[in-house]
Parts: C-alpha cells; sequence; structure tokens
C-alpha cells in the first residue's frame, strides 16, 4: 500500500502545482485591480520571489522562528474545553491546563512559511497604512505584517523591531 502512495504522490502533486500555475496565471491576468494584486501576491508567494530588502527581513523572521522551534520553555495553556462543550460535555466543567512547549506550540500553531509569506506579499501589494491582527499565537504573523508595512514606508521601524523584540521575548518566557 505504502509503494501505492508513493507511486501516486509524485504525480498528484505536479498535477496540484500545474493547477496552481494556471489559477495564478488567470487571476493575474484580471481587470478587476484587487484581484490582480492577489494573483501577484499568490504568484510571488508560490515562486518564493523575494527582493533582496525583503530577503533581509523575511531571513530574520525565519531565525526568530527556529529558534522559537528549538525552545523548550514551557508554556501553560489554558483548555476552556469548548470542544467539549460542542460534543455535549458538561458546561459547568474546569478549565484544563495544559503544558506545551514554545517549540511544539510554534510548530503546530503558528502560520507555516508559505502563509506568512503569502500575507507580507499581499501587505506589500495592497500596502495599507494599519494592520489588525486579532488574537495571536508567538507572533510571527504579526512580525510579517510589521516588517511588509515597515518596508511598504507605511508602517514605523519602531513597530517591527517591536514585533520581533516581543517574539524573541515569549520565547525566552520573560513573558
Amino acid at each position: 500500500m505504502n509503494s501505492l502512495k508513493v507511486l501516486v504522490k509524485r504525480p498528484i502533486s505536479i498535477i496540484l502545482k500545474l493547477r496552481a500555475r494556471f489559477s495564478t496565471f488567470r487571476l493575474c491576468r484580471e481587470p478587476n485591480v484587487m484581484v490582480k494584486k492577489i494573483g501577484e501576491a499568490l504568484k510571488e508567494t508560490l515562486q518564493n520571489k523575494v527582493s533582496p530588502e525583503e530577503k533581509i527581513w523575511i531571513d530574520k523572521l525565519e531565525n526568530v522562528r527556529s529558534e522559537l522551534i528549538a525552545s523548550t520553555v514551557e508554556l501553560p495553556i489554558v483548555d476552556y474545553g469548548i470542544s467539549n462543550l460542542k460534543l455535549g460535555g458538561n458546561e459547568n466543567k474546569k478549565a484544563n491546563v495544559i503544558n506545551r512547549t514554545v517549540g511544539e506550540v510554534c510548530l503546530s500553531d503558528s502560520k507555516q512559511y508559505f502563509w506568512s509569506l503569502f500575507l507580507f506579499k499581499l501587505i506589500r501589494k495592497f500596502k495599507p497604512i494599519l494592520c489588525l491582527e486579532l488574537g495571536t499565537c508567538l507572533g510571527i504573523s504579526s512580525s510579517f505584517q510589521a516588517a511588509a508595512l515597515w518596508l511598504n514606508g507605511n508602517g514605523k521601524e519602531r513597530l517591527a523591531r517591536k514585533w520581533v523584540n516581543w517574539t524573541k521575548a515569549q520565547k525566552l518566557g520573560s513573558m
């Protein structure tokens, strides 16, 4: 069965990449400027196309991610049992505290590189004045947003550095 999976995996991967390339091509040719910008951001993300200036920031942020993944600092995570409630559990149940390492949280809950870069590219293309993140994990996507804002000239350098420092502080368990 495993040999069948191996045989099928490569052709499926190629087909999915071709579909993504075709869909991106169509988005980039759209007359609607907003749709076109999304297509361009997606195309650049799929090609991992970054300018030298962007690469400096992305490399710094990915180094922080690597440090977070390597961290063994334990974080107490409060589980209020919402999934238990959905399954008909007791709503008076006390919250559970689960200890996970920063590395485990970063690997399982932080935005993966592809999605972080896509968010970064969307901000670079649309050039918003302000980005609002509702809820954070370890600050990876917030850091990518702050870097893109700063590179666009709409954010302040202090803001981007503040996010990177905040992420490092969280990694060290000093928060």
